[in-house]
């Protein structure tokens, strides 16, 4: 690593001298140009392996929940697929997509059939695991992608979403697993419940886990098991949270990967564009959102009323249809995640010089 450092280190200085020699030479004119001097690529490309080269030290890893803190189910198309037809559980306007099938309604994709999702916890991570309708029809691995919202204030806008993403083992890894953050708090438009056509915000736009780097090596892990069902388990850290958490949480499955930049889903496109997987929809078949199914919010640290945006219905409680999710003072992100404030991946680029 110092030799690198070193490396590194006289090949800055050769270029800073280099560019001391071309300023002196320039020519004395009345206004002289203002040129951008930039890293050569060697220089770049030194940086970045200094920068990548220690290796990830994991010392806190997931095992197996102790404790259950609750189960839900979603919408089975396993019995059901062959109509292509689904009649209960996708709703574009409230962000609501069962639609485990390609495009046009093509092929049912038993991968991305969400069939129940439950969250369990011990001292130190809380467990996600996805049961799925079953294993890719043409015998290869399992190759979607799956993903967490969390919701910490319970005001309908998700900060993070936790992406874990393929190959998958039989072991918890960090690899394929990322954490996006809402940092700027744009997600949701104006009114999280439902669809906001001027909507221009970028959703979860900023990386504050990256397969094991960030402030902490720990924070996201994955694995694959097939017992008497396929499942995919997601493990986040519990020092994600400064305090005993309480938030709302739910769960997605996406053949082709997910664009962290386009939640809410519903805002960043239209209901014609989508399409809709029910045939007794003017929208039928599916289009622009394909191949995904997600579910609805549940709580965790608190009982759920059946009032909370995008949460899971309650019985006996009629879903709220009113405007956006109340408003007053809620705590900025870094007030909910600090340690994620620490972690934001952005790869340093040197400023560029500015000779004169």
């Amino acid at each position: 690593m110092k030799k690198n450092l070193m490396v590194i280190s006289t090949l800055i200085m050769a270029f800073l001298l280099a560019a001391c020699s071309f300023g002196q030479a320039a020519p004395n004119t009345e206004t002289d140009p203002v040129i951008e001097a930039t890293q050569p690529p060697a220089t770049e490309e030194a940086i970045q392996a200094a920068l990548t080269e220690a290796p990830i030290v994991h010392t806190t890893i997931p095992s197996e929940p102790e404790k259950n803190l609750g189960n839900a189910s979603d919408n089975d198309e396993t019995l059901s697929h062959e109509n292509f037809d689904v009649n209960f559980g996708d709703d574009f306007v409230k962000n609501r997509f069962e639609r485990p099938f390609t495009a046009n309604m093509g092929e049912y994709l038993p991968e991305i059939d969400i069939v129940k999702f439950s969250i369990g916890e011990d001292d130190n991570f809380f467990y996600v695991t996805m049961t799925l309708g079953g294993l890719p029809a043409d015998g290869q691995a399992l190759s979607g992608h799956y993903a967490i919202e969390v919701d910490g204030n319970i005001d309908g806008r998700g900060e993070l979403l936790i992406v874990a993403s393929p190959p998958f083992g039989a072991d918890w890894s960090t690899d394929g697993v990322q954490i996006f953050a809402d940092n700027n708090g744009d997600l949701g438009g104006e009114n999280p419940r439902r669809r906001d056509e001027n909507y221009n915000g970028d959703g979860y736009e900023t990386l504050v886990f990256d397969n094991g780097r960030g402030s902490n090596p720990d924070l996201g892990w994955a694995r694959f098991t097939n017992s008497e069902a396929p499942e995919i388990e997601i493990a986040f850290s519990k020092v994600i949270f400064p305090k005993v958490p309480s938030f709302m949480w739910s769960v997605w499955a996406s053949k082709d990967g997910f664009d962290p930049t386009k939640f809410n889903l519903h805002d960043t496109t239209t209901e014609e564009a989508a399409g809709s997987p029910d045939k007794q929809n003017s929208f039928y078949p599916i289009t622009g959102i394909a191949a995904v199914d997600n579910s609805c919010r549940v709580p965790v640290g608190f009982q759920a009323t059946g009032t909370e945006p995008l949460g899971c219905p309650v019985a006996g409680v009629p879903e709220e249809e009113g405007g956006p999710a109340s408003g007053g003072s809620t705590p900025g992100f870094c007030q909910l995640y600090p340690v994620l404030c620490k972690g934001i991946i952005l790869i340093p680029i040197p400023t560029p010089i500015i000779i004169k």
